[in-house]
């Protein structure tokens, strides 16, 4: 549970200020936060009266059913309302002064269920919740806000401090992967701002982006400066994206490249179009591919999750190599994903079965044969003046998750990152100088992570396999 305490000195009497806060509708003209509310239960304030209170979320307005549950006329009244994912609890006291009336504003949050683990980091967001509606209550109450108590403080930027907090947010899945994680990690370590990068004269290939992270990453490398490719299946939605990327941005330098990455022909003919087109190529970013449901296969026969996140990016790096070589610097960026971590590492097993399919399972056999390839690039070709990073976004609100997993979007609406924050490893790895040091690396918010959490996978990670995967990628990609 995490808390946050105001106070409001107004001119108001006791009575006057108690009045227009004890009538729990009226909280949608001082919380910024609260898009509408309404009494549907009782006659007036007091115990049992209840309110339905509309607020802000990732996911649009959520609703939430407020009911009092203390009432001490003119003094003193407390409202609680509880989710399956959530339980809030507002206290609010008033005191007559010598010059109108002392308002106290207490709130507790807290989540429930397995979001519970995520409680000792909502702390950021809450205070920054808390300080809108704390300023709006003085607002209304034609007053002074006196004093404000969170539990979060001042952000600290020692590095010692960093690591530790880093360190905790990192343990547990849901308050790293979340957007809690993108904050404290950002407020901690006050990051670069993307928009400082300049990529004027960068040649950069995003594939996979006409939707989600990788329309995000275009659009924020499009403000840089870069010249750009976008790749996607469509021609037609790839050049609208093109056209408002442009408005969007002013960067003129933009062109698109219709491919599905799980057809080899289709690959080959667009590195063929990028190495025709452009004489220098800084930057490669594999970020086509989505969660399928359905199991397909291709005219080969390969499984196509497989075919286009793990063979078909395997074949654009090798044929965009020697370009990404000679250019100076070059980068290849694998956007892959944190489901990886529960799968282990196996060629036999990383088609599956039409018997046994699960698209979610599947999908993160692929992750995990991305990561590994990731550092195979870096150690097999130490020399090229390229570096291999892979970066897992953590869980953001896209149109691939609310299409695949309805429920774990519906679920984690409120905690899921946005797009922009989920791309954003992903643009500062394409950016910054920082990632030319290292090779092979596995990122998540701008810090190497392993690409292991357990030691079920750690086991399976051998020389042998990684071989016989390499073997395998590289027969199925014809070269």
């Amino acid at each position: 549970m995490t808390t946050y305490r105001a106070q409001v000195r107004t001119p108001l009497s006791a009575e006057q200020a108690f009045g227009y806060l004890a009538d729990f509708a009226n909280v949608a003209s001082w919380d910024p936060g609260v898009r509408s509310a309404e009494q549907v239960a009782g006659s007036g304030p007091g115990v049992g009266a209840e309110y339905e209170v509309g607020v802000d979320s990732l996911k649009g307005e959520l609703t939430l059913r407020y009911t009092i549950v203390e009432y001490v006329d003119r003094e003193r009244f407390a409202v609680r309302a509880e989710s399956r994912m959530l339980m809030s609890y507002d206290v609010v006291t008033v005191e007559a002064t010598d010059t109108g009336a002392l308002v106290t504003y207490e709130a507790e949050l807290a989540l429930n269920g397995p979001l519970g683990i995520a409680d000792p980091f909502l702390a950021p967001f809450f205070d920054r919740i808390g300080d809108k509606a704390a300023a709006g209550l003085a607002t209304a109450l034609d007053g002074e806000l006196v004093a404000t108590v969170g539990k979060n403080g001042a952000a600290a930027d020692s590095g010692v401090v960093a690591n530790l907090v880093d360190k905790i947010v990192e343990t547990p899945i849901v308050p790293s992967f979340t957007r809690v994680g993108y904050d404290v990690r950002k407020r901690l370590e006050s990051w670069t701002s993307l928009d400082g990068y300049d990529l004027e004269g960068k040649v950069v290939v995003v594939t996979g982006a006409t939707s989600g992270l990788g329309r995000a990453a275009a659009t924020q490398l499009a403000r840089c400066g870069a010249t750009l490719i976008l790749v996607g299946r469509s021609e037609q939605r790839n050049t609208k994206v093109v056209d408002e990327i442009v408005a969007e941005t002013g960067n003129r330098s933009i062109s698109e490249v219709a491919a599905d990455m799980g057809d080899y022909d289709q690959v080959r003919a667009l590195a063929a179009r990028v190495l025709a087109d452009h004489d220098r190529l800084d930057v490669l970013i594999h970020n086509a591919g989505a969660l399928s449901v359905e199991r397909s296969e291709i005219a080969d026969g390969t499984e196509a999750t497989v075919a286009s996140q793990v063979v078909g990016p395997f074949l654009l790096t090798s044929l965009l190599l020697d370009r990404l070589s000679a250019s100076g610097s070059g980068r290849v960026i694998t956007m892959s994903s944190g489901g990886m971590y529960g799968a282990p590492l196996s060629v036999d097993k990383l088609e599956m079965a039409p018997a046994d399919y699960n698209g979610t399972e599947q999908y993160a056999r692929a992750k995990r044969a991305q990561a590994t390839l990731n550092e195979m690039w870096a150690r097999r070709f130490p020399d090229l003046d390229i570096v291999f990073h892979a970066v897992h976004p953590g869980w953001a609100d896209t149109p691939g998750v609310d299409a695949a997993l309805p429920t774990f979007a519906a679920i984690m609406g409120p905690l899921l990152r946005t797009p922009e924050q989920g791309a954003d490893t992903l643009v500062w790895l394409a950016a910054d100088p920082n990632p030319l040091t290292s090779s092979g690396v596995f990122w998540h918010d701008r810090r190497p992570r392993s690409i292991h959490k357990l030691p079920t996978t750690r086991r399976t990670d051998t020389p042998e396999r990684r071989e016989r995967l390499w073997r395998w990628v590289t027969e199925r990609s014809g070269l």
